[in-house]
């Protein structure tokens, strides 16, 4: 069975130190077009150091793509299906972020609040340690909530075709029955069951699934006309798009087997071309004045931890970083056959991203050199 990873924060710290160490080991000075084509020309080489099958990478600032290159193939056994440049990659946890601001939009509008309990929203019988856990404790991976789904129970959901909604329902009705692992707020624990517990708050009030809500608010203002769910390819007898690859090398066909089970859709199953991730990632950068408003500035600033300590928020991993101009934020997501990474630095007016069809360590190091590649050519 596939085991549920839609992030990999474990793994975080590593790459963190990683990109801490940027500077005068990564200078390389801008020249212009002939400088672009030389990214081409290095992010091959970093995927062929790699053995992955495609890598893209972009450098942006808010109004502007720095540097972007895509290289490799959508499937590493077919060799006339190159990666393009608007194919579409899984973007796994980095979800979570998008989960959070649909949370914000809800708190100011007063459909919820940060303090709102699981207990007030959901209409049906919870533990009674589970009933106190906050919104905000289930966007900061403090409700005490385990990190994953049971194996037992995921098999049943990778069985179901009942729709997301009904089956998110139905995985809380197993497990917030149950007594927390931790108690609420006092221990940090990266939990997936978390944020698709926040996303059936959401889903609760709105009367509506989160697929859906995420469409409306988040993809069409945006114009991510990319976005999607689960595994970007879906015909099995179609290399259309990128295929995703276990760490071991081999491709997983499109189906049921492509990505973790749609129950789980708010903490981590949307897909984006890399040029749409990067326009998602742009809104973010304009911390102090969002456009188009998707939310305030100030609940931006909240989802960010914007003048706090380093540490987990909204969906993003706030980190100090030299090469940042202070603090960044990042976060990744993987479902074990692609991986992608996003490093902001507000105060630089500055983010790069890179995204794999592959999962495990040789896509985060493949997309780690790409990310510290651009970060070294733009500072």
């Amino acid at each position: 069975m596939t085991p549920v990873a839609p992030t990999a924060p474990a793994h975080a710290a590593t790459r963190r130190r990683f990109l801490a160490g940027l500077g005068a080991a990564c200078m390389f000075p801008r020249t212009g077009r002939a400088e672009e084509e030389g990214f081409a020309d290095a992010l091959e080489a970093i995927r062929r150091r790699a053995e992955v099958p495609a890598l893209g990478a972009i450098a942006f600032s808010t109004g502007k793509i720095l540097d972007e290159a895509v290289t490799g193939r959508r499937l590493r056994t077919t060799p006339d299906a190159p990666v393009t440049r608007d194919d579409r990659f899984h973007i796994g946890s980095i979800t979570k972020s998008m989960t959070a601001v649909l949370a914000a939009q809800f708190v100011e509008k007063g459909r919820l609040r940060w303090e709102s309990t699981l207990g007030e929203i959901l209409d049906f019988p919870l533990h009674q340690q589970v009933r106190p856990v906050t919104l905000w404790q289930l966007l900061r991976h403090r409700s005490g909530l385990r990190r994953d789904i049971p194996d037992g129970l995921y098999h049943e959901l990778r069985l179901s075709d009942k729709p997301p909604l009904e089956q998110r329902r139905e995985l809380a009705r197993v497990m917030l029955a149950k007594r927390p692992e931790r108690a609420p707020e006092n221990t940090y624990e990266y939990s997936n069951a978390g944020y698709t517990f926040a996303g059936l708050m959401l889903e609760t009030v709105a009367a509506q699934p989160w697929e859906e809500v995420v469409q409306r608010e988040i993809f069409a203002p945006l114009g991510l006309k990319s976005g999607g769910f689960g595994a970007p390819a879906k015909n099995p007898d179609n290399v259309d798009q990128p295929w995703g690859h276990r760490e071991a090398g081999p491709a997983v066909r499109p189906g049921p087997e492509a990505d973790n089970v749609p129950a789980i859709g708010p903490a981590g199953t949307v897909h984006l071309s890399l040029p749409d991730l990067a326009r998602y990632a742009q809104w973010h950068l304009r911390e102090t004045a969002p456009k188009p408003g998707l939310v305030t500035a100030a609940s931006l600033a909240r989802l960010h931890g914007a003048g706090q300590p380093d540490d987990y928020y909204g969906g993003w991993i706030r980190a100090a970083r030299p090469w940042a101009g202070g603090q960044a934020i990042t976060h990744t997501g993987t479902n074990t056959m692609f991986f992608a990474v996003l490093w902001l630095a507000p105060a630089r007016d500055f983010g790069v991203l890179a995204a794999c069809n592959q999962g495990g360590a040789a896509a985060e190091k493949a997309c780690d050199a790409a990310c510290a590649h651009l970060i070294g050519r733009h500072r």
